[in-house]
């Protein structure tokens, strides 16, 4: 089910939390803006040009892109560098920048040596644009707050 809100969303588990506007309506999807990175967000609800708003996507919704991996109308692709690398066992959790403000964090299940990346390689991401979830605007970011990601419920 859909958290209510970012508090929700948090206490579930960590969150990537994006401050975004909207800068545009397509057939299928929102365009939202944060610090020059576009984001894909459904058209879950009616939601006016130039709001501005959280996006949530949790970690394990983004997706290294293999070269082999198709990408349909369904799904939003970003490319990013790789910052951090934290192995969980099974898993490993990346910090990625999308652009000199903007992070996600992503957990693989990619964890082969063959395919774990490192600090400084360049990826393809993916996710599917219904995952992303959208909140109303926290009083902080009306006040001018970084548009740099914030990931809740580390």
């Amino acid at each position: 089910t859909r958290p209510n809100d970012v508090f929700v969303a948090g206490f579930i588990g960590a969150t990537n939390l994006l401050p975004v506007q909207v800068v545009e309506k397509r057939d299928h999807v929102y365009l939202c803006d944060c610090a020059g990175v576009k984001f894909g967000l459904p058209l879950r609800e009616p939601l006016e040009l130039g709001a501005r708003i959280q996006m949530a996507l949790r970690p394990e919704h983004v997706h290294i892109r293999l070269e082999e991996d198709p990408i349909g109308l369904a799904s939003w692709e970003l490319q990013g560098e790789v910052n951090r690398v934290e192995y969980l066992g099974s898993q490993i959790k990346y910090e990625i920048s999308l652009g000199p403000e903007v992070r996600l964090l992503i957990v693989s299940d990619l964890a082969d040596p063959c395919t774990i990346k490192k600090r400084g390689d360049r990826l393809r991401l993916h996710y599917l644009i219904e995952r992303a979830l959208s909140f109303a605007e926290l009083p902080e970011q009306r006040q001018g707050a970084s548009a740099a990601q914030t990931a809740v419920g580390r």
